[in-house]
C-alpha cells in the first residue's frame, strides 16, 4: 500500500460518506498500476525517447513496436533501420523530442513574442499518454507555468560561473553514485551526486527513505559567492513581490537561505534524474528551492500530479540559467531530467558535462521536530492529491516504508500544533488546494451546500 492509499484509507474512515467508494477506488489504482508497469516502464521510455531523437520522422508507435520485437535493444533497432528511409508523414504533429535537435543556446532568445507565449513547440503522445510541450524562453516557461516555475537566463555574472564551474570540475571525482535501499532492493542512482552545507549551517540529522545521510561537505568559496547572489535575489527581488501563500510560521520575518545544496553531476548524457517531487520533510510545504545549471544544456521536465491529461513540459535548461520552484511547486508537480543520445548545445569547455546545483532552505527546528512513528524515526511530510475528498490535506505516514519496515503509524497533519510536533487532530488539518483546482474545489462548494440543507432540514 503507497502512502497515497494509505492517506485515503484514512480519509474514508474519518469521512464515512467516502467511506463506500475506498474499495472501488482501490481496485481502480490496482488496475492501474498494473497497466503502468506493462506499458508505461521508465527505461523502456527512455529508450524510446533515444530512438525518437535518432529517427524524428518515425511515428513514435512504430518506434515502440520495433523496439519491443528487440526486447529494447537500441542498437538492435537502430541496425534494423539503417539505411532505411521513411516516406513522408501526413500527420503535421511532430515526433516527441525531435524538436530539441536544432535547438541551440543562442537561438533561445529569437523566437517572436508571438511564438514564445502563444505557440509553444508541442507534440502529441499516443492515446493515454501526455502530449509534450516545449518551453525554450523565460516568457514560455511564465505563461504556461506561472506561478509555479520561473526560468532566469545568464543568472550569475560569467565570471562567477566559471568559478564555479572550474571548481566542480576539479572535485568531479570526489561525487559518488548514491547507493539506497527501496522496498528491500538496492538500488543506484543513474546520475553522481555530492552535498554541500556552509561551515556555519545548523547540521540537523537527515534521514532520507529511512537511511542517515552522510553529513555534508563545506562550502567551497565559488558556491559562497553564488549562494550570496542566488539569496539576494529571492530575499529581495522574488519574495516581497509572491502574493501566493508561503510557509513561514518558524519566522514573522522569512528569510531563505542556502544553507543546504546538491549537487547532481551527469558525466554522460546517458545518465538521468527520475520522476520525483522533493521531499517536503526537510523543506516544508509551500517552500521555494532553486536549481541552478552549469555545463551542457539538458532538459527539465515537469508533470502534473492529478491532472492526468495535462501537458508533459520541456524545459531545455542551459548553462547559468537557474530554474526557480515556487511555493506549491513540490505539491503540484513531479520533475526529471531525461537521458539524451545527442547533445543540445555543448559548453565550451566542458562539452558534454553538466553540474545541476539544487539550493533549499533547510528548516533545522522543523526537522528536529518531525513526529516520529513506532520506528524511533521523523516521519515523511507529504500532501495527498489524488482523490477529491482528501486532496490538498498534508499527512505523515512512516518513513520505513520504502525499506518494507513500515510500522504502520499514520497522522493528519496540523502546522500550528507545533508542541504537538505538527499532528493534528481529528477537526482541524492542514489543508492547500490549488487555485486551478476546479475538480476539488466543486467538490467543496457541494459538500458545503449539502451540509447547509442538512442543518436546515434538521432544524424544520
Amino acid at each position: 500500500m503507497t502512502n497515497q492509499d494509505t492517506a485515503e484509507k484514512h480519509s474514508a474512515e474519518r469521512d464515512p460518506e467516502t467511506a463506500s467508494e475506498a474499495p472501488n477506488r482501490a481496485l481502480q489504482s490496482a488496475s492501474d498500476r498494473s497497466l503502468s508497469v506493462q506499458t508505461n516502464d521508465a527505461l523502456f521510455r527512455d529508450k524510446l525517447a533515444l530512438l525518437a531523437l535518432y529517427y524524428p520522422k518515425f511515428l513514435k508507435n512504430a518506434l515502440a513496436d520495433l523496439s519491443k520485437s528487440r526486447a529494447g535493444d537500441v542498437e538492435a533497432v537502430r541496425s534494423l533501420l539503417s539505411g532505411f528511409v521513411p516516406k513522408k508523414r501526413v500527420a503535421s504533429t511532430q515526433a516527441s523530442l525531435g524538436c530539441f535537435k536544432a535547438i541551440k543556446t543562442d537561438a533561445l532568445h529569437d523566437l517572436s513574442q508571438k511564438n514564445r507565449l502563444r505557440n509553444p513547440q508541442t507534440a502529441r503522445g499516443n492515446a493515454g499518454t501526455r502530449a509534450h510541450v516545449t518551453l525554450n524562453t523565460p516568457e514560455g516557461v511564465e505563461w504556461h507555468l506561472a506561478p509555479y516555475v520561473w526560468l532566469h537566463l545568464n543568472f550569475l555574472p560569467s565570471e562567477v560561473s566559471e568559478y564555479l564551474l572550474s571548481d566542480l570540475v576539479d572535485r568531479k571525482d570526489t561525487f559518488k553514485y548514491n547507493m539506497f535501499y527501496l522496498f528491500g532492493n538496492r538500488c543506484q542512482l543513474s546520475h553522481l551526486k555530492l552535498m554541500f552545507s556552509r561551515p556555519d549551517a545548523a547540521y540537523t540529522r537527515l534521514v532520507y527513505n529511512g537511511l542517515d545521510q552522510a553529513k555534508p561537505d563545506p562550502y567551497p568559496e565559488s558556491m559562497k559567492l553564488a549562494c550570496s547572489i542566488l539569496e539576494t535575489f529571492v530575499n529581495e527581488e522574488v519574495i516581497p513581490k509572491d502574493t501566493r501563500p508561503r510557509w513561514n510560521s518558524f519566522s514573522p520575518e522569512y528569510t531563505w537561505k542556502t544553507d543546504f545544496c546538491l549537487f547532481n553531476c551527469y558525466k554522460q548524457l546517458h545518465n538521468y534524474l527520475a520522476w520525483h517531487s522533493d521531499r517536503l520533510s526537510h523543506i516544508g510545504p509551500l517552500n521555494y528551492v532553486a536549481s541552478l545549471s552549469l555545463g551542457a544544456t539538458r532538459v527539465f521536465r515537469l508533470r502534473n500530479f492529478h491532472d492526468k491529461s495535462g501537458p508533459t513540459f520541456h524545459i531545455p535548461l542551459p548553462h547559468n540559467s537557474v530554474l526557480l520552484m515556487r511555493p506549491g511547486c513540490h505539491e503540484v508537480f513531479q520533475h526529471c531530467v531525461e537521458s539524451m543520445s545527442k547533445p543540445i548545445a555543448l559548453h565550451k569547455s566542458v562539452g558534454s558535462l553538466r553540474f545541476g546545483i539544487t539550493a533549499r532552505h533547510y528548516f533545522s527546528f522543523f526537522i528536529q521536530n518531525l513526529p516520529k512513528c513506532k520506528c524511533g524515526i521523523g516521519m515523511v511530510l507529504q500532501r495527498s492529491y489524488r482523490n477529491f475528498a482528501p486532496r490538498g490535506q498534508y499527512f505523515w505516514p512512516c518513513e520505513n516504508l520504502y525499506q518494507n519496515k513500515n510500522c504502520g503509524s499514520f497522522y493528519w497533519c496540523d502546522f500550528s500544533n507545533v508542541s504537538g510536533h505538527y499532528i493534528a487532530d481529528k477537526r482541524v488539518m492542514s489543508t492547500w488546494i490549488t487555485p486551478e483546482d476546479r475538480e476539488k474545489h466543486e467538490y467543496v462548494r457541494s459538500r458545503a451546500k449539502k451540509q447547509q440543507q442538512d442543518s436546515v432540514g434538521a432544524e424544520s
